[in-house]
């Protein structure tokens, strides 16, 4: 039996087979692979039979893990990087999940992986100051904890705004006619609000349009690919004909910051020409230094064209030579309910492919957006959205709250326009 699935059974069935009544539950579900491993060894369980005298250990090490700042899941790095960090801490699993998780945190900084911030733009500037404030300790430890320490805080904030600024309910006036048709029409088209995918709400206007940092917006590569038509593709054809297009974006204010990876954000972009590539701005925000990613092959890159206001943005490689994608479709030929195809790096899980239908064809301050079930967690900001001819239909981009199933592309044709 899995390792995690055991240890949350038999603990669950302890109480019941040993007739004890434990002081409280024991839920370990949560946890990962590693995490479990490692209490296990701490509280040696050698042989996966968990007595009753062990509970107590289980229940101290689980609290202990549960109050760091950052908890490092591995599962969510690329094998080899599993690999390095896992063996950089081998001694420390038997000293318990506590001690592991800050001896990975060390190795991640030792070994430079890159660090996810949450986007703090929806925040007013009393926010913002309020959450680096809050995790100013945590940044004197390590990145990978401040950047956790963002992302409760930013929720936590986030929350108390949505409240102070949530209207007052009113009662209707019993003699004010209601217009049922209207009503009706109206509720038709919800409202969307944005949120990117790397976190915290945001809205194309909060990206500063008017900020020196945004180069002009030209519209995308002269060369635009025509629509690819043929024979519908196998996930598994689409999948090696599209995504030598799609790359990792690695942002860092300055070469300091990236080579300490410091303050370090990951996207995705695709490439739409062999040597331009489309991604969202809020990836790229004040970025002096852009790292195009795919394997082991790496390269430097540019913002060269920018439209803030509604997220779209160019960057050009200066070093590799690019495999576009193989044709771009217009919003106007897409129909709700056909299959599309998501690939990008989410979480820094290079090419990573997912799913979905086209729930809705909808619209955002004035850009045309593609509603879809087709996944895609943080870092997936800026990657490709396909048809099953291969064609680039959109360029993922937000999701609404903290629904999963409610992830939104930016129309693909719109980076021509």
């Amino acid at each position: 039996m899995h390792l995690v699935g055991c240890l949350t059974l038999v603990v669950a069935m302890l109480v019941i087979a040993s007739g004890v009544q434990a002081a409280r539950p024991l839920d370990l579900r949560d946890l990962s692979v590693d995490v479990q491993r490692s209490l296990m060894s701490a509280c040696g369980i050698r042989d996966g039979r968990i007595l009753q005298r062990h509970v107590p250990c289980l229940s101290h090490h689980a609290e202990a893990w549960r109050r760091l700042v950052f908890q490092p899941d591995l599962s969510l790095y690329p094998p080899g990087e599993q690999k390095r960090l896992r063996e950089g801490c081998a001694e420390m699993v038997e000293k318990g999940p506590a001690p592991w998780g800050r001896c990975i945190e060390q190795e991640m900084v030792r070994q430079k992986v890159p660090v996810e911030y949450p986007d703090l733009a929806r925040l007013d500037a009393d926010g913002v100051g309020r959450v680096r404030e809050a995790c100013a300790s945590a940044a004197d430890v390590s990145s990978h904890r401040e950047a956790a320490c963002q992302e409760h805080w930013l929720e936590r904030v986030l929350e108390e705004q949505e409240r102070e600024a949530a209207p007052q309910a009113e009662p209707p006036e019993a003699s004010a006619p209601v217009n049922v048709a209207a009503a009706a029409a109206e509720a038709e088209v919800p409202s969307v609000e944005a949120q990117p995918m790397t976190g915290g709400l945001i809205g194309f206007s909060q990206l500063d349009p008017d900020s020196d940092f945004w180069p002009d917006w030209q519209g995308g590569a002269q060369y635009r690919p025509g629509s690819a038509t043929g024979d519908i593709l196998s996930g598994h054809e689409l999948f090696q004909r599209v995504a030598p297009a799609v790359f990792v974006v690695l942002a860092a204010a300055n070469e300091a910051d990236f080579r300490a990876a410091r303050h370090v954000r990951q996207g995705s972009a695709v490439a739409i020409s062999e040597d331009r590539l489309a991604t969202n701005c809020h990836t790229v925000k004040d970025a002096g230094i852009l790292v195009l990613l795919q394997g082991k092959t790496h390269g430097p890159a540019e913002l060269v064209h920018a439209d803030p206001s509604s997220d779209r943005c160019i960057l050009r490689s200066l070093e590799l030579t690019l495999q576009p994608v193989p044709g771009v479709r217009d919003y106007a030929d897409m129909k709700i309910g056909e299959p599309v195809f998501a690939i990008s790096a989410p979480r820094g899980l290079q090419q990573s492919m997912q799913d979905g239908i086209v729930s809705q064809l909808r619209s955002n301050a004035g850009v045309n957006l593609i509603q879809t079930s087709a996944y895609a967690a943080p870092g997936s900001s800026g990657g490709g959205l396909f048809d099953r001819r291969g064609n680039l239909v959109g360029i993922t981009n937000f999701v609404v709250g903290k629904d999963d199933r409610l992830h939104f592309a930016i129309a693909a044709d719109e980076f021509w326009k």
